[in-house]
């Protein structure tokens, strides 16, 4: 009612804007796979090393990286940066954004984004490290 209208259309027509930001975001991004365009203000996607991306992978390849994005969405959350939540599509584990506050800008969701790429290189490599280590 604060809002009228006029300003709950246009807080809406801003929450599309940026899920439409973070849709670029992660299409031009190497290491992120896009599953959806985004729906209203949700938005899902997937962080999958560019050395893996590009076919289908082994399940124990795909398993690995449901965790790697459990792992991202719980450092980021942590950090205290945003509150990434996690979906299934199609099966696999996919980071999902909600990006419906009036007071949510251009430059939260590229913070937020570079935090997850961010996370995601750094765990990529520990988790790795562990699975070298495993296997030797």
């Amino acid at each position: 009612r604060s809002l009228g209208a006029d300003g709950l259309r246009a807080a809406l027509g801003n929450s599309l804007n940026l899920a439409r930001h973070l849709h670029g975001l992660g299409r031009e991004h190497p290491d992120f796979e896009v599953l959806h365009a985004p729906t209203l203000y949700l938005y899902s996607f997937r962080y999958v090393p560019n050395a893996l991306a590009g076919g289908p992978l082994p399940p124990a390849t795909e398993e690995h990286i449901d965790r790697l994005n459990e792992s991202i969405a719980e450092a980021v959350t942590r950090s205290g940066l945003a509150l990434l939540m996690t979906t299934r599509i199609r099966g696999r584990l996919a980071l999902r954004m909600s990006i419906c506050s009036h007071r949510t800008r251009e430059r939260d969701v590229e913070a937020t984004f570079e935090a997850l790429a961010g996370a995601g290189r750094r765990l990529a490599a520990e988790m790795g490290r562990g699975e070298a280590s495993r296997v030797a």
